[in-house]
């Protein structure tokens, strides 16, 4: 996809279809979306300042692991696995801007790792997930 945010929303309807052709819960279709959303979201913002010549690249699979993504953009080099986690037991009013999407992605992901690749960004994340029941 190109990196627009009027993709987003196209995105999490394909993501959603994807869980449904795949049994997942609700629940994972939810949080699934939720971290390609923040993901994404950031990418477009933060790494091409709503510039649309960039691009963006997301792969889903099923393993016994969980959903594994894998998403990759040709914006500047960031590593969103060495982003400093917030520290949550201050108040809200003191809380930097920014960092907690990536810390939610954090906490509903249970493993990741990242690459600098052919000039692109690699983020390989892995999702737990259920399977609906009969």
């Amino acid at each position: 996809m190109r990196s627009e945010l009027a993709a987003v929303p196209i995105l999490g309807n394909a993501v959603a279809a994807w869980c449904e052709r795949h049994l997942l819960a609700l629940k994972e279709n939810f949080q699934l979306n939720l971290v390609i959303e923040e993901l994404v979201t950031n990418v477009i913002v933060h790494g091409w300042h709503g510039n649309s010549e960039g691009h963006i690249r997301l792969t889903l699979s099923c393993s016994t692991l969980g959903i594994e993504l894998e998403l990759s953009d040709d914006g500047p080099p960031f590593n969103p696995l060495r982003y400093p986690a917030p520290n949550l037991n201050t108040s809200l009013a003191e809380l930097p801007v920014g960092g907690l999407g990536i810390h939610l992605v954090r906490s509903l992901t249970t493993r990741g790792s990242y690459r600098r690749q052919d000039g692109k960004n690699v983020l390989c994340l892995c999702k737990p997930f259920s399977v609906l029941s009969d």
